[in-house]
């Protein structure tokens, strides 16, 4: 099933790219946030995969990155990033709002709210987890999927200095993301030279972006053990990027109603680049699925 791309209006009067994978009554939404370096686009198989099944599937491109010329590796705030994913999710279909009210639709296509699931992968897990903790009200599931709340890779001493006064500054300087290798993300051949290729792949951001990033983990230390939405936690057993035993342990100790971690063996970071990741696109739509239950 092909994507179409789109965009829409986000905080600040931005326009933002988002890959949609349209479905007639869906039987749920699914919004997928991409990590530090990847766009939309490295997201097309389970995309594709989820809206076989019946769910309407949008990938967002975070504004400087992918899709969005604009800014490239820039953000005003993490709060920005986060106030453009919460316009998102409330501009979608039959989504209750705050008050409780649905937005109308044509009649002869109402159906009760469709329940929606947040998707955060790699540095886009810490988004997604924010929004979850900011916005419970508009999400049924979270879905962390190598999730940036640990990390192995970091800058040198020196490096953080250099940010931090640059942030204050030269907020723009831009730096080198430390994942520079293909291989940190998969050994699949074919995705490794994908990767390779890729023109939209970021691979710097300004002073300021990584300031907001760090921002961002205080804001997460302060507030995670407040997350009570059902979670699943999927994580690869080759992973130079997270660092998985410290994240299983922050995630055991989180009081979500319900929760469940899976660790693929022989998988790498980038979960569906796999050459048959199959079990891991069949238990992302089995938990959606289960958690979509009576709400069709």
């Amino acid at each position: 099933m092909l994507e179409e791309i789109r965009t829409y209006q986000a905080a600040l009067g931005a326009k933002l790219h988002y890959r949609e994978w349209c479905v007639p009554s869906p039987r749920g939404q699914v919004v997928i946030l991409h990590g530090i370096e990847s766009h939309s686009g490295w997201y097309l198989a389970s995309g594709s995969f989820l809206a076989k099944k019946g769910f309407a599937v949008y990938a967002l491109d975070r504004r400087g990155s992918g899709l969005n010329l604009e800014g490239r590796g820039d953000t005003p705030s993490f709060k920005t990033l986060l106030e453009d994913i919460r316009i998102f999710i409330e501009g979608l279909p039959d989504l209750p709002h705050p008050t409780g009210q649905v937005q109308p639709r044509p009649e002869e296509q109402a159906h009760p709210p469709a329940p929606l699931h947040l998707i955060g992968i790699s540095w886009g897990g810490k988004l997604a987890t924010a929004s979850a903790l900011l916005h419970p009200e508009h999400i049924t599931s979270l879905i962390l999927i190598t999730p940036g709340l640990a990390s192995k890779v970091d800058f040198s001493t020196r490096e953080k200095l250099d940010i931090f006064f640059s942030s204050l500054f030269a907020a723009r300087r831009k730096f080198k993301i430390p994942i520079e290798e293909p291989e940190m993300f998969t050994t699949n051949p074919q995705k490794i030279e994908y990767i390779k290729a890729d023109g939209l792949r970021l691979k710097e951001a300004t002073a300021r972006f990584f300031a907001e990033s760090v921002k961002l983990d205080l804001f997460l230390r302060k507030r995670i053990y407040l997350l009570r939405k059902p979670l699943f936690l999927m994580l690869a057993a080759i992973d130079p990027i997270i660092d998985n035993q410290r994240i299983i342990s922050l995630v055991e100790q989180i009081p979500a109603d319900e929760k469940k971690i899976k660790v693929y063996a022989d998988y790498h970071h980038t979960l569906e680049f796999e050459e048959n990741p199959q079990e891991f696109l069949e238990d992302l739509a089995a938990w959606i699925e289960a958690h979509s239950a009576g709400r069709d």
